[in-house]
This record gives C-alpha cells, structure tokens and sequence, in this order.
C-alpha cells in the first residue's frame, strides 16, 4: 500500500538531488509489474507459513487437529494483522515506510523475480 500510495514524483525529485534510499524507491518504481509479484509471493508464503505453524501448535500442545478450527482462527487473525492494519499503517505513512524498507524490498524483489521469470 505504501508503493502506491506514495508520491513518485517527490522520489524520483530526491533522486536526483542524489539521495540512495531514494534512488532504491525509484528503482523498485521503474518495473511495477515485478515488484508487486515479488510482494505477492512473500505475502503468500508469509501466510502458508505462520498457517502451518499454528496447525502444528494446536496439534502438538492442544492435541487439536481440526483444520476447522485452525481456519476459523488464522483467518481473522490474517486479515486484521497481515492484510488490514498493515496496509492502513503503510497508506498513512508511505514515504517514511518505503525509505525504511527499500534495502528490504530491493532484495526480496531480486530473490523472487527468479522464480516469476521461470513460470
């Protein structure tokens, strides 16, 4: 949300008055299409994850091993804290989200743009 919230034009302004992290925002700008697969790709990974993981708990301290009832609890938890809050912060606060995370987000764009080139 802080990708497509943010101002492009005052990015690509720093930029060029030759600030780094600004010149980071500008280049994960310049090919939108790969950036936001690369974003898809850990967000579901992120999600299947932390899924497995509580379906483990609930099995092996609460001997529950209903996926039922590992649905019914990681599905809001998912949506408050992985999908809502998440993106009403980034909406919020962009620039300062996108400064902060652009070593971050250059990296898992480069680790997962392998992967969408092959498929």
């Amino acid at each position: 949300m802080a990708y497509t919230s943010s101002d492009k034009l005052k990015f690509r302004k720093k930029a060029d008055e030759g600030e780094l992290l600004s010149e980071k925002v500008v280049r994960l700008q310049e090919k939108p299409e790969h950036f936001l697969t690369s974003v898809l790709i850990g967000n579901n990974i992120a999600n299947v994850g932390s899924t497995a993981i509580l379906t483990y708990i609930f099995d092996v301290h609460y001997q529950i091993r209903s996926e039922w009832i590992v649905a019914a609890f990681m599905t809001p938890v998912l949506l408050i804290f992985g999908e809502m809050l998440p993106k009403d912060y980034c909406r919020l606060r962009s620039e300062s989200v996108l400064l902060k995370h652009a070593d971050s987000l250059g990296l898992m764009r480069k680790i997962f743009h392998y992967p969408t080139v092959i498929l």
